[in-house]
Order: C-alpha cells, then structure tokens, then sequence
C-alpha cells in the first residue's frame, strides 16, 4: 500500500467515526427534543441520525475494501461487548458516593445489557448451528417486509407475497 492509500484510508475511518458519533448524538437530541414536545424536529433529528449513521456504515465499508463483516462477526463481537458491560461497577461506585438513584439506573442499564448479551448469544448460537430459520416443530413465519404468515418447521426460501429473502423471516409470536 502507497503512503497515499494509507491517508486516505486513515481519513476514510476517521470520517466514519465522526459519522457514528454525530448519529449518536442525533439520536440524544431527537429524545430530548421529542421530550419537549417538538414531535417533528425531533423526528428529523432521528432521521438525520440514521442517514449519518448510514454515512458511516458507507465509509467502514469504503475503507475495508468494501468486506462487510459476517452476521456471525458481528454477533460475536456484540457478545463481547455487552459481556464486558461497566454498569455494575459504575453502581457501586455510585452507591459509595452516596448516590442511591445513580447506582439503582446503572445496575438497571446494567440488566437490560445482560438480557441483550443472552439475546444476542442466543441468536449467535442459532447462525452457528443453522437453526436460525428452522426448529424441530412447526412454527409461524413472519415476514418482516411485509407481515406474510407461514406456517412450518422452517421459514420458506422466499416471502410467497413480496419475494423477501429467508433471512427476512422471524419466529411470529403473540405476546400482547
């Protein structure tokens, strides 16, 4: 790689960093706004929120020679995440300083991220084992495209209504 590649590369994955952080903050100020009763702006700011965030998708894509990472990678890697989650420590050290409502919304934020590292892990273990999109019994389908309901032990090949790939399917359940 020329030097030249090497700074554009290093610009490309700073660009996309930039894109991350501005998406995030979109996303904060959208529910802060929405919270002030602007339903309107702050739904534009969430909307700019996810188009930057699509920028910096763009850009990592861009930069890594256009290999976007596997489902599995980046299931492994959510894993690790939100296995590594500080809450916890963040609540006790709340707690010693005498900040009892801090320490009980940190280990709160700390049990849903747990939840979703067992999601996650779970959903990782269904790609690994193939059994993502096929049980050992007859289950509804539900195409997330367009709602169609299949009834089987897998999801079909193909949404019969509007031809959304197999990964475009998940369990259907009610529990509402």
């Amino acid at each position: 790689m020329q030097k030249s590649d090497a700074g554009i590369r290093e610009m490309t994955q700073s660009a996309a960093e930039r894109a991350f952080a501005l998406s995030g903050r979109a996303a904060q100020y959208a529910l802060w706004i929405r919270k002030a009763g602007y339903l309107q702006i702050g739904d534009l700011f969430a909307r700019a929120g996810e188009y930057t965030r699509e920028h910096g998708a763009m850009l990592v894509e861009l930069s890594s020679g256009c290999q976007i990472p596997s489902v599995d990678a980046l299931l492994a890697d959510m894993v690790q995440r939100l296995h590594e989650c500080p809450y916890e420590r963040f609540a006790q050290t709340a707690a010693h300083a005498d900040l009892p409502q801090t320490a009980e919304l940190f280990r709160g934020l700390g049990q849903i991220e747990s939840t979703q590292c067992r999601c996650f892990s779970m959903l990782l273990e269904n790609i690994r084992s193939g059994s993502a999109f096929e049980k050992t019994t007859e289950n509804y389908w539900i195409c997330r495209v367009c709602g169609a309901l299949y009834r089987g032990v897998r999801a079909p090949q193909v949404c019969p209504v509007c031809a959304m790939p197999r990964e475009g399917f998940s369990l259907y359940a009610e529990n509402y």
